[in-house]
């Protein structure tokens, strides 16, 4: 009997551990219990479940056919005994996803990914900016939001089970590596009368199963780009303001930093204002501000080798870019070209949209775009007709064939906030009609689509 409670030991270790999603089909938990009340004489086991249970092949049913049966389970190894190892990211999220906010990440067999939902605050309100026009000074008084309970950092399987959500924080530009998240959260505090809530920006990190959360750094002024790379984090800090007669940014910490995983080792790479960075292979690929203009930069993620890869007058501002393999994506919008650069500056060729392209990724051999409705507008600046074709999600190869719509479920709306993870595509819906609008998530040949939100 003290044999047999051992091995029911066993089994109230294992069931204390949560079963993963997409583990074996074949073999349950109730299977590696008749093994051990076999073995405890409590039951008598029939040819066939002998034949079954024999797993090690060792002409006996025993705790260790109960003990492979559990690790299958567990998803710890196949049916054939090879151990399966966890997949674990060295980069915390693509480029392309960063760039559409960070909403989704993957690792492995997991999803993670961001809700931000807000409400009004009850006589939450404040004074959101002070003009003066004519000698009148005018006070602008906003609604002030706030996250609801939905806000916060979740994860999903793979499959579409077990949703959990980890934390309640407001996030942004989330990266996954190995056991630890890592994004841009904000902290709420106490309403201080007429005056704008308290809102403190910082990054933070946090373990897959919710535990151990703490800020890495705070975030002063503007902040775009966050990329977890090894065991570096590189982001961007602006100030939130520019002095263009003494050529300052703010307080002069504007730039481009990077600090260690654990939160050491803080030092900045670039000074200035800079924007939308991207780390591939040892560079930081990034815009830059000089009072004047913007330009595309690298530099060396330890800081040497500064190489500027635009011309004085190839690089407008409203160009947003992505860094995937050896080409550098480029696009200004509003019915602009595509320009793919080589990584060292050159440009290689062109592709033209006729719509508008509120959104790209770039995975593989595949550009993904949401495609909107554009106007003709008459010489006096007056619209006269609106432009419906070709709205929607669509993909084109990177060499400009095969355009493919994927989703052109409804005639107005934008697609934004692209993200790729595998063979699926999130992205969000504008819609003028406010039902429509929320998260989708569809495959890249554009068959199950579903609603998130």
């Amino acid at each position: 009997m003290k044999k047999f409670l051992s091995y029911i030991l066993i089994i109230a270790l294992v069931l204390s551990l949560s079963v993963p999603a997409g583990a074996s089909q074949e073999f349950t938990i109730d299977d590696a219990i008749a093994i051990l009340r076999h073995e405890a004489g409590l039951i008598t086991l029939s040819s066939a479940d002998l034949t079954r249970y024999d797993l090690n092949k060792d002409d006996k049913v025993d705790i260790n056919d109960a003990i492979f049966i559990l690790r299958l389970v567990a998803g710890l190894i196949t049916i054939d005994g090879t151990a399966i190892v966890p997949v674990v990211n060295t980069q915390g999220n693509t480029s392309g996803n960063l760039a559409n906010g960070g909403d989704y990440a993957i690792q492995g067999d997991w999803i993670y990914f961001t809700v931000r939902k807000y409400e009004r605050m009850e006589g939450g309100r404040y004074i959101s900016s002070i003009t003066e026009e004519w000698g009148t000074i005018y006070q602008y008084v906003s609604d002030y939001y706030s996250p609801n309970e939905e806000t916060g950092l979740y994860k999903i399987h793979v499959d579409g089970t077990r949703r959990t959500k980890i934390n309640n924080d407001e996030c942004y530009n989330i990266n996954v590596v190995g056991d630890w998240i890592y994004y841009q959260g904000a902290e709420y505090k106490e309403w201080k009368g007429f005056e704008k809530y308290s809102r403190e920006n910082g990054i933070y990190r946090i373990r897959t199963d919710g535990t151990g959360r703490e800020k890495l750094t705070e975030l002063n002024g503007t902040n775009t780009g966050l990329h977890v790379v090894g065991n570096w984090i590189y982001y961007i800090i602006n100030a939130n303001s520019i002095d263009y007669i003494n050529r300052k940014y703010g307080d002069g910490s504007a730039g481009i930093y990077r600090i260690r995983t654990n939160g050491t080792g803080k030092e900045r790479i670039v000074s200035g204002w800079c924007r939308n960075i991207c780390v591939v292979d040892n560079w930081i690929y990034y815009e830059h501000y000089d009072f004047e203009q913007w330009s595309l930069n690298r530099i060396r993620t330890n800081g040497t080798e500064k190489i500027r890869l635009s011309d004085n007058d190839s690089w407008d501002s409203s160009y947003k870019f992505y860094v995937v393999g050896d080409y550098i994506f480029t696009y200004g919008g509003f019915g602009s070209d595509m320009f793919l650069f080589n990584t060292d500056g050159k440009e290689e060729t062109s592709l033209k949209f006729e719509n508008i392209v509120f959104s790209f990724n770039v995975d593989g051999d595949w550009i993904y775009y949401g495609s909107g409705m554009t106007a003709s507008i008459s010489s006096g600046g007056q619209t006269t007709s609106w432009n419906y074709s070709d709205i929607g999600l669509f993909k084109i190869r990177i060499d400009g064939t095969d355009k493919t719509a994927i989703d052109t479920s409804y005639r107005y709306y934008d697609v934004v906030r692209i993200h790729v993870l595998g063979d699926w595509i999130y992205y969000r819906i504008g819609s003028f009609d406010e039902e429509d609008s929320g998260w989708y998530k569809i495959r890249t040949d554009g068959t199950e689509r579903q609603r998130l939100d």
